[in-house]
C-alpha cells in the first residue's frame, strides 16, 4: 500500500490483529471504530448544520406568512401597552411631584417658624437689654441722689454756714 501514512503505529495494528481493537475496514485498512466515529461525527455535524440553516431560513419566512390583520392587532396591542406604561409613569411622576411639593411646603413652613422664633427671641433679648439699661440708669440716678443727700447731710453737720472757711485752706497772696 502506497498511500499516506496511517496515524496508527505498528503496535496499534498489532493490537487490532490480536483482537484488542476492532478489525480493520476494507477501505484503507484502518480500524472500524475510528471510521465509524468519524462517520458518526460527520453525520452529526451535517445534521446540526442542516437544522441551523433550516431554522435560519424558516424564522423570517414564518413572519411573512402571517396575515396583516394579526400584525396590525399586534402593533395596536403594543401601542396600547406603551400608552399604559407611559400613563403609569406619568402618574408615578405626578405622585412623586406632589410628594416633593408637600415636603417642600413642610420645609418652608418649618423655616418660617424658625425665623419667627428667632425674631421673637431677638425681640425678647432687645427688651431685656433695654430693661437692663433702664435699671442701670435708675441705679446710677439713685446712687447719685444718695451721694448728693449724704453730701448735704455732711455739710449740715459741719456747721451749716457756707461762709465759714471750713477745712478748705485759703490761698494767701502777698
Amino acid at each position: 500500500m502506497a498511500g499516506p501514512p496511517s496515524p496508527y503505529t505498528e503496535s496499534s495494528h498489532a493490537q487490532a490483529r490480536a483482537g484488542a481493537m476492532p478489525a480493520a475496514s476494507a477501505i484503507g485498512g484502518e480500524p472500524r471504530a475510528y471510521t465509524r466515529s468519524v462517520v458518526n461525527m460527520r453525520g452529526g455535524v451535517l445534521t446540526v448544520t442542516a437544522c441551523v440553516v433550516l431554522l435560519a431560513c424558516a424564522a423570517p419566512l414564518a413572519g411573512c406568512g402571517a396575515s396583516t390583520g394579526a400584525s396590525t392587532a399586534g402593533k395596536a396591542q403594543a401601542q396600547n401597552e406603551e400608552a399604559r406604561e407611559e400613563a403609569a409613569q406619568k402618574k408615578e411622576e405626578a405622585a412623586e411631584l406632589a410628594k416633593n411639593e408637600e415636603t417642600l411646603a413642610q420645609i418652608e413652613a418649618e423655616a418660617k417658624k424658625r425665623e419667627a422664633e428667632a425674631k421673637k427671641h431677638e425681640a425678647e433679648a432687645k427688651k431685656r437689654e433695654q430693661e437692663a439699661i433702664a435699671n442701670r440708669r435708675k441705679q446710677e440716678e439713685e446712687a447719685a441722689a444718695a451721694a448728693k443727700k449724704s453730701l448735704e447731710e455732711a455739710k449740715h453737720k459741719r456747721g451749716g454756714s457756707s461762709g465759714s472757711h471750713g477745712s478748705v485752706p485759703q490761698r494767701v497772696t502777698e
